[in-house]
């Protein structure tokens, strides 16, 4: 008998293309990975792990590629109770922890649950060099807090590949500061019921270059522009290696199964600090990043596309 389960996981998106299947077997995804681990250890059919479908695997956030994640739910089939046999368990955590995928737990979920349209918010990282800013931290964060609320960020996505609404709600918007391996950065703290293809990036890219490009008191105006649903406009891409997905909120955080036990979704702020500490602070902090924005601005004085941010008075 089939049980549903959910896999919480971490991971460090450096060698995948998104957390999304991928039909090319060349473009490895998160998900082909696990699919792959369950299927070593016979938890799915052979004749099922070319297609997600076939197992009703999704995930609860997309993550693009080179993207990293402290926590994301995965849901499937399986054909072994993978919960009651802790030696499947501890095999399947290691295989993944191989691929750089850290498993925090399973559980078994109502065939009734779908993590995806479960969530109210979720929560993203995104930090940034302060020398990248030119220091110009305050101006920088009035520039950002433009983005919060609802509006439609048809031109910070790739419209060519995504054609959904294009409106989407920044609930909220914060920052702090860290400093890691004597180099400072601002940390963007940036919760959002949902997000779109490349939407994040492109925020931070076209905030970045306003705050060296532009003064204060033509933002507003640009800003008006661009949430235009008619007004298209190209936005620069920032980096994904500085990209984090943070945290996942439900709008509950337990339920019960079909067993009647009580299944939590949570995992704990120490857990998900633990694998921050151990696995993806050298990558997000990586001094080898620094070359990802020289590419940022090297593209940004190349293209044409790009001059209506340059030089506004």
């Amino acid at each position: 008998m089939k049980i549903k389960i959910g896999l919480f996981v971490g991971y460090d998106g450096s060698n995948y293309y998104g957390a999304q299947f991928q039909k090319e077997e060349r473009l490895d995804s998160i998900m082909r990975a696990i699919i792959n681990t369950l299927l070593k250890y016979y938890c799915i059919k052979e004749s099922n792990s070319t297609d997600p479908k076939k197992i009703g695997m999704k995930c609860t956030s997309r993550t693009d590629k080179g993207v990293h994640a402290l926590l994301n739910v995965f849901q499937c089939k399986v054909e072994r109770n993978i919960l009651v046999d802790k030696e499947l368990y501890n095999n399947i955590k290691e295989d993944l922890g191989k691929k750089n995928i850290y498993l925090y737990k399973v559980v078994k979920i109502t065939k009734s649950w779908l993590g995806h349209k479960s969530v109210s918010t979720r929560l993203y990282n995104y930090f940034i060099p302060v020398d990248v800013l030119n220091n110009e931290i305050k101006k920088f964060k009035t520039v950002f807090n433009k983005f919060k609320g609802r509006h439609s960020f048809h031109n910070f996505t790739d419209v060519s590949k995504v054609k959904v609404d294009f409106y989407r709600n920044i609930v909220a918007i914060d920052y702090s500061e860290v400093n890691y391996k004597n180099r400072k950065y601002l940390k963007i703290n940036l919760t959002g019921n949902s997000f779109i293809l490349h939407q994040i990036r492109k925020m931070v890219g076209t905030a970045i270059c306003l705050t060296i490009n532009s003064s204060i008191s033509v933002i507003d105006s640009i800003f008006t522009d661009m949430f235009l649903p008619d007004k298209i406009y190209h936005t620069p891409l920032a980096p994904s290696e500085y990209l984090l997905l943070c945290d996942i909120n439900f709008f509950t955080n337990s339920f019960k199964n079909t067993n009647n036990d009580i299944i939590q979704l949570e995992i704990t702020n120490e857990e998900k600090l633990k694998f921050f500490n151990e696995f993806l602070a050298d990558k997000i902090f990586n001094e080898s990043n620094n070359k990802k924005w020289n590419e940022f601005f090297e593209n940004f004085n190349k293209f044409k596309r790009f001059d209506y941010l340059r030089n506004l008075i």
